[in-house]
């Protein structure tokens, strides 16, 4: 059975993805995953480098990927 799509994404919007995806597949998506070992090994040389530029980093509070960052210092929060 076909669930009803979220608020968010419209029929319109689906059809557009499927043939994007129908034509060109996700293996670009994919070879990122297929290259993580590489990726680390390329950027180790800076691995306990400091990046000294002033930076703005904003979330949700409810957005479930940051919840790593929990013990990020945070210079002021917003509500």
């Amino acid at each position: 059975a076909d669930e009803p799509l979220p608020a968010w994404l419209s029929e319109d919007d689906l059809a557009h993805f499927t043939e994007n995806f129908r034509k060109s597949g996700f293996r670009g998506g994919l070879n990122w995953y297929r290259n993580l070992d590489r990726n680390w090994e390329l950027t180790a040389p800076w691995q306990d480098a400091q990046i000294h530029q002033p930076s703005l980093f904003i979330a949700g509070a409810q957005d479930a990927v940051i919840t790593g960052l929990i013990g990020a210092k945070r210079v002021n929060e917003l509500e």
